[in-house]
């Protein structure tokens, strides 16, 4: 029970013991005291509840701390919270009021930008209960009302549909297969947007945005049209950044962060590293690079590789710092270390890289793998072939004892292994004459150049092995 109380801040902890203590919410007093208990007692009030209370009191508790959070849900969503305040009035037939209020929130949706499928559900049930007060004034003029209703009830649908499909292009793309689900109105939706495009940018600006991410992945073999479709989408929200409110933009820059992660993981391209710098470089500057001030691990860790591999260093540095407060809170401590080991990587600062690691627990398969990533390279610049040769024979250990690793991180550490042993060749270079050298280094550029897929450490691994070209005569 204590799990969800533990997520609560110290301002819920209050806003909850004034609702446990309101009885409409919560008659039994016992509930007060178990909440007291918590406060004092902390993560170990589950064992304390179960010496005291029996179960189906410990469940009710948790019951209540869930009802709170839910009525805090609900009084959140302002737009909600209005439609059944309509509904209430309507239902003791208070036609004044209801009618006072219906005015009102009509005025209040005309200048809401933010049109999500909570926006159109509430808009069509507004215009209704107009339409339905109305219906003797209206009943001999034209029915714009009407048409209203029927606009809005066509980009809900649409909004929904198109956003399906595109989380059905998600799950094909991250599992690689080609499921087939039969989107027999896509066509005919995507027409009908082009048709009305003035009016869906100006009036419908979330459909407009998913509309341009399904354009985007279905534009996929077609670089120039994919090309131009990605300047629109990154301007169109540049330009409309004031509109939109900090939650929005968030998510609208997920979307094609989303889509240019894949193409990093499957092609290790270059210039989409570039481009993910660049939406997070964005969305800090304009301020939704975090959502609702929590940063969850997967997005920390990406931020970090964007600025690593694209030679960012102080701008990640000015990130760690920025939102210290946030990261300390919610990033696992081996994440943390993992960051600053790669930025002190950077910097030369090879003792402290190795400091940064040895802090690692090594949980997932991906951390342990990077991780000796890392150590490898350290020992490379440090000229120590046996600590190199210690880290791969680890490796080769782990991929053996570990026959469910995913086929991605057995596939990057065969990669990795194959692409030090050559250069775990120069370090010795009395063993090695130029001529060889330097034909050891073509080789190597030219199968990296070759390699489709994803390559582990590319631009390291370029840089060394143009760096021994350099040496030779």
């Amino acid at each position: 029970m204590s799990d969800i109380l533990s997520k609560f801040s110290k301002e819920q902890l209050k806003e909850f013991k004034k609702f446990l203590s309101s009885p409409y919410f919560n008659t039994n007093k016992t509930y007060l005291e178990i909440l007291k208990n918590y406060s004092s007692i902390g993560f170990n009030i589950t064992s304390e509840l179960k010496n005291n209370y029996p179960l189906h009191t410990i469940e009710e508790f948790r019951l209540l701390a869930e009802k709170y959070l839910t009525q805090k849900e609900f009084e959140r969503d302002e737009k909600t919270y209005k439609m059944y305040n309509l509904r209430a009035l309507k239902s003791k037939d208070e036609k004044s009021r209801f009618f006072k209020n219906l005015k009102k929130f009509r005025k209040e949706f005309e200048n809401t930008y933010k049109r999500d499928e909570n926006y159109y559900t509430n808009r069509i049930i507004i215009e209704t209960e107009y339409y339905d007060f109305m219906y003797n004034e209206l009943m001999y003029t034209e029915p714009k009302i009407l048409e209203e209703i029927k606009e809005n009830i066509e980009f809900n649908f649409y909004f929904n549909y198109l956003h399906n499909y595109n989380e059905y292009i998600i799950h094909n793309r991250n599992s690689g297969k080609n499921y087939k689900i039969n989107f027999k109105l896509l066509d005919f939706i995507l027409k009908d947007i082009e048709k009305n495009e003035l009016i869906t940018k100006k009036n419908h600006p979330n459909v407009y945005m998913i509309y341009l991410t399904v354009l985007i992945s279905l534009s996929d073999k077609n670089p120039e049209r994919c090309e131009i479709l990605e300047r629109e989408y990154t301007l169109y929200l540049k330009k409309n950044e004031k509109r939109f409110d900090k939650d929005q933009l968030y998510h609208y820059n997920l979307y094609l962060l989303n889509r240019y992660w894949k193409i990093v993981t499957d092609t290790g391209d270059v210039e989409y590293r570039k481009k993910i710098f660049n939406l997070y470089d964005t969305a800090e500057k304009g301020g939704y690079l975090i959502s609702q001030n929590s940063i969850e691990n997967d997005l920390f860790n990406n931020i970090i590789s964007a600025c690593i591999t694209t030679g960012n260093l102080n701008w990640a540095e000015k990130f760690l710092n920025k939102y210290e407060k946030v990261i300390k809170k919610d990033i696992t401590d081996d994440n943390i270390c993992f960051a600053k080991a790669k930025i002190s990587f950077l910097k030369k600062e090879y003792n402290e890289v190795l400091q940064f690691l040895s802090r690692i627990k090594l949980h997932s398969p991906l951390t342990h793998t990077v991780t000796k990533f890392i150590l490898c390279k350290v020992y490379y610049e440090k000229g120590d072939i046996q600590g190199i040769t210690n880290e791969l024979e680890n490796l080769r250990k782990f991929l053996k004892r570990n026959k469910n690793v995913s086929d991605h991180i057995e596939i990057i550490i065969t990669k990795f292994r194959h692409l030090i042993k050559g250069l775990m060749k120069f370090i010795d270079a009395k063993q090695i004459t130029s001529e060889e050298k330097s034909k050891i280094a073509h080789s190597y550029l030219q199968e990296i150049n070759e390699t489709e897929g994803f390559i582990p450490e590319k631009i390291w691994f370029i840089e060394k092995y143009q760096a021994a070209l350099k040496v030779c005569p």
